[in-house]
């Protein structure tokens, strides 16, 4: 039987990424991976243990949206409190915005 070690190793990150709690668990299933030792059961376990937290990336997903969301109107909120120009260019030389943020307070507060 032939194993995917990289798609193992894939499925091990995933269940990090969402916090799977047995962290004991998981590094005996590395270990197993990198000495070529794991056993139909570990497979199955493995599995398993994706199958059974799979709803928690959509979790991880709608949250990692939702920081993205409040990342974007922060910066927007500090590229729209510039009272100058020049100040909004400090803002984005300091990387505390982005050029989209820039060019839309550019454009709404300062009317150009």
């Amino acid at each position: 039987m032939s194993i995917d070690e990289n798609k193992l190793q894939q499925q091990l990150d995933y269940l990090e990424a969402i916090g799977y709690d047995d962290e004991n668990q998981m590094s005996e299933w590395r270990q197993g991976i990198e000495d070529k030792d794991l056993s139909i059961k570990d497979l199955s376990e493995i599995n398993k243990a994706v199958e059974n937290n799979i709803e928690s990336w959509g979790k991880l997903s709608e949250s990692q949206k939702q920081v993205d969301e409040d990342l974007k109107n922060t910066r927007e909120a500090i590229a729209s409190s510039a009272t100058t120009i020049d100040e909004l260019n400090v803002k984005l030389n300091e990387g505390r915005i982005e050029q989209e943020d820039f060019d839309k307070a550019l454009k709404s507060v300062f009317k150009t």
